[in-house]
């Protein structure tokens, strides 16, 4: 086949998860390793930071599980932000089977975020 498949051949995941001083890393799309091997494309991220971090320097970073940084936002105000790669997305690594994890770091005491995130697979 050539030229761009349906977004409907893609197998779709979408994540939400909190993360807070208490549970300061998530592992918010998980590894998948079954039936073949697969890339990660993010299409969105939204964040809402309802508590925002004490301390300063507050920041959630979205890393896959090799720790290679995704996207960064600053943590110390409360706010709603939104990254939209479009419907394709944007292919996070060159690693098969990869995942994504939200990870807070930086502040006295980390804040509280919610993050959602749209995603899909592609078999290699």
């Amino acid at each position: 086949m050539t030229g761009l498949r349906s977004k409907a051949d893609f197998p779709q995941a979408n994540a939400f998860g909190i993360v807070s001083h208490d549970e300061a890393m998530l592992q918010i799309v998980p590894v998948v390793t079954r039936h073949a091997t697969l890339y990660l494309y993010v299409e969105k991220i939204q964040f809402s930071v309802y508590k925002p971090a004490i301390g300063g320097f507050g920041i959630l970073t979205i890393q896959t599980n090799d720790g290679d940084e995704v996207w960064a936002i600053n943590t110390d105000e409360v706010g709603k932000s939104e990254v939209d790669w479009g419907e394709l997305g944007a292919k996070i690594s060159d690693t098969e089977n990869i995942g994504l994890q939200a990870v807070l770091s930086g502040a006295d005491t980390q804040a509280s975020v919610a993050v959602g995130i749209t995603c899909h697979y592609v078999r290699k």
